[in-house]
């Protein structure tokens, strides 16, 4: 067996011995492994058996497929294949891995043992909440990392590497719904000694049973020359899209009313609540006088000042404070006694309205949380979350969907949910329903999916907003939102367009709102400039109350300059 394949980009040499990969007209290889195989499952008690087969399945001059195979052995009996798609950007491999007797996954180690990669520096997507979006840098130097701890903060990708070598970018990630499980990676004197997507054991408190099929993860590597890492993800998003793994978004004619300018209430309840607190009070404390600021009156209000200035506002996001408590998200009805009266009427005036809800977090006030049938955890920060991978919390969250949307006399007619503290409460540990629900992007996507279908049996198009995730949710998502709100400086948020278009092409993108009003023209500028959606969070709210809560929480002082409504039309009329 000899098979050597040369792209456009790389040249790849295989062998019964071992396997080579060589970027553009270096002289060395920049991966060597002793093992023909890409993708090696090892399993506890099985083996390879004898050599390695290969099979020419199709080669031309600008593409090959391969497939190399071998027979197992030990304590399960089964078979081993890499199907090789060697294309003239990318290498597509598709692992199958085959068992005639029942026999539990435990990992699937990348590359085999002795595998070596030398990049001089290394990209990842981890650990805390993405401020930047842009990841975090490491040079190659006994460096360890895991999706185990990025898959529970806020992530844009599904698990995602870039490898940089010189001029060139390789991007490895895998596209199957079972490698969210986690990607790990370990980096000793600049080598990569530990790369690996783990299927069980001590991180997987879940592994799959033995007796239960093992979908086949499949990787991709794209190799690119000299450019920016936006485009080299922008270039593996386009290979997933081309390989059929999921779908840029394309809205519907009667989605394009989701795209005029939002109004929503979380910036003025922050505003107005922190402008009554005159001392140090506790973060509950603060929390409630911020909910206490939002009610049927006061919305209705804020409604009535948008259409009697004529501002070209169409949504109403009804943020935090709607609901009983986080968890049960039953209506206050103190606050709102007449929900679906007050929806209608601001129907009349022409806005849709939103609600916020965070499907996941559980206050210890909660019906949900003290009886426990519809939640599991703890999660990593040793909460409780609700679990929607359990039948009945998924009866649950239909009822809900139900009331909410529903149109009939007993529903409240609302037109979409802005989802919030969303990513970072999915993991394994909270997930103990059905199996095809584990891993992140997997809960994540069966969730929104779930939620959009539901949405849809009394919603024309309904509208979900998000915080950004992964492609996978591009069908069942009108916007993806980024959180900026207390900076002044809006030249952070000039990648975030491109960041937005290489990995969610064509969606709609949101800049959160700024809590500072004389921040507001600046970053309407920034909307039109990179035709995304403004959010206007600041009616109310006064100039000298951002002062008081920036200063309060960064010790910085702002000018004390406030927006004329007049002006505030204006700047809206452009969108």
């Amino acid at each position: 067996m000899n098979l050597v394949y040369q792209g456009k980009n790389y040249r790849l040499e295989i062998t019964r011995q071992y396997q080579r990969l060589y970027l553009l007209r270096q002289t060395g290889p920049c991966w060597h492994s002793h093992t023909p195989f890409l993708l090696v499952p090892e399993v506890h008690g099985v083996t390879l058996a004898g050599k390695p087969q290969a099979e020419i399945l199709f080669q031309n001059r600008e593409r090959a497929t391969w497939r190399l195979s071998a027979d197992l052995a030990g304590q399960a009996r089964g078979r081993l294949e890499n199907e090789f798609y060697l294309l003239p950007e990318r290498i597509v491999c598709l692992a199958k891995y085959f068992l005639s007797t029942s026999h539990g996954l435990a990992f699937w180690n990348l590359f085999g043992s002795g595998s070596r990669l030398s990049p001089d520096k290394i990209f990842a997507y981890l650990g805390e909440h993405i401020r930047e979006g842009t990841g975090r840098e490491f040079t190659a130097h006994n460096v360890e990392f895991s999706t185990a701890s990025h898959n529970w903060t806020y992530c844009p990708l599904s698990p995602r590497v870039l490898l940089k070598k010189g001029r060139i970018t390789a991007v490895l990630g895998g596209t199957s719904p079972a490698h969210d499980y986690g990607l790990e990676v370990k980096l000793a004197d600049g080598q990569v000694e530990h790369f690996r997507f783990n299927y069980g054991g001590r991180r997987n408190p879940f592994p799959a049973p033995g007796y239960e099929a093992v979908r086949s993860p499949r990787v991709q590597i794209v190799f690119t020359g000299e450019t920016s890492w936006h485009q080299a993800n922008s270039q593996f998003t386009r290979s997933m899209i081309d390989d059929g793994v999921m779908s840029p978004r394309r809205y519907r004619v009667e989605e394009k009313r989701w795209f005029r300018p939002w109004y929503c209430t979380w910036g003025d309840q922050m505003l107005l609540s922190r402008a009554r607190l005159q001392q140090d009070l506790s973060q509950q404390t603060k929390y409630s006088s911020i909910k206490q600021v939002l009610s049927e009156d006061w919305v209705v209000k804020t409604a009535r000042l948008i259409r009697g200035h004529k501002l070209n506002i169409g949504t109403i996001i009804i943020d935090d404070g709607w609901q009983d408590f986080r968890g049960d998200w039953n209506l206050n009805t103190k606050r709102f006694p007449r929900m679906r009266q007050m929806v209608d009427y601001l129907h009349q005036l022409g806005f849709q309205v939103v609600l916020w809800w965070a499907p996941f977090i559980l206050e210890k006030e909660a019906v949900n949380f003290r009886e426990g049938r519809l939640t599991a955890g703890p999660d990593p920060y040793g909460e409780n979350v609700m679990d929607y991978s359990l039948p009945e919390t998924q009866q649950w969250l239909e009822r809900k969907i139900r009331l909410w949307f529903g149109s009939g006399a007993d529903g409240w007619n609302i037109d979409g949910l802005k989802l919030d503290f969303f990513v970072e409460k999915v993991t394994p540990s909270t997930q103990r329903g059905q199996p095809d629900w584990r891993g992140e992007e997997t809960g994540l996507y069966r969730l929104v999916k779930q939620l959009y279908c539901l949405a849809s049996e009394y919603h024309p198009c309904p509208g979900i907003i998000a915080a950004p995730h992964c492609p996978s949710l591009l069908p069942y998502l009108v916007s993806v939102f980024l959180e900026e709100r207390f900076d002044t400086n809006f030249s952070i948020l000039e990648e975030k367009p491109e960041m937005v278009a290489s990995w969610l092409p064509g969606l709609a993108f949101s800049p959160h709102f700024t809590y500072n009003p004389a921040a507001v023209p600046e970053y309407l500028d920034f909307c039109h400039r990179f035709q995304a959606i403004p959010q206007i969070g600041t009616l109310h709210g006064r100039s000298e109350d951002y002062f008081t809560l920036r200063a309060a929480s960064t010790g910085e002082k702002t000018p004390s300059r406030t927006i004329s409504l007049s002006r505030l039309r204006q700047m809206l009329n452009r969108f």
